[in-house]
């Protein structure tokens, strides 16, 4: 028991740098594709230290738990949308408590419009604090779509830093 492998702290730090990396880059790149490369700019600017300050205050303490024994590519593709699944909700809470207190307020009286839809009039995504249907139909893509980017990193990242070096007495 005492002399099974487990990630030494340079695997762990290591994996905290790569996660930060590739998940700012899952986000900038389309939006560098979309809008240009003044997004590059402005993701590296604010991205990065974002990027870095959340994996290093969220992610660390988490892989710092899960990497005392042998991470599979399953297992990493099962946390990693696990806990990306986790940030969307808890974002969601956030994002829910402010309409609700929104529409406490009764001075309040706002719509606001998430685009054109596809037959070109614009779309009332939230009245008076409350999603509509097809407001909520887009928390559930976004939220899909930032869980299969956090399986996507888990994975990459397990490939790159690889099986366990060190022995458990060792670390």
């Amino acid at each position: 028991m005492a002399n099974k492998l487990v990630y030494s702290r340079k695997q762990w730090a290591k994996a905290v740098n790569l996660s930060a990396l590739f998940g700012w880059a899952c986000v900038t790149v389309p939006l560098v594709v979309l809008i240009g490369p003044a997004a590059l700019v402005y993701g590296a600017i604010y991205g990065l230290p974002i990027s870095f300050l959340c994996c290093w205050i969220i992610g660390a303490p988490i892989l710092n738990y899960l990497m005392r024994h042998e991470i599979t590519v399953g297992w990493a593709a099962f946390w990693g949308g696990s806990i990306a699944l986790l940030l969307s909700l808890l974002w969601i809470a956030v994002e829910r408590y402010q309409g609700w207190q929104a529409s406490l307020d009764p001075s309040s009286d706002t719509n606001f419009s998430g685009g054109t839809g596809s037959n070109g009039r614009f779309v009332i995504t939230e009245v008076d604090g409350f999603l509509t249907t097809y407001s909520w139909l887009m928390v559930g893509k976004s939220t899909l779509i930032f869980t299969a980017i956090g399986v996507l990193v888990a994975v990459l990242v397990r490939s790159f830093v690889g099986e366990p070096h060190a022995r458990s007495d060792e670390n």
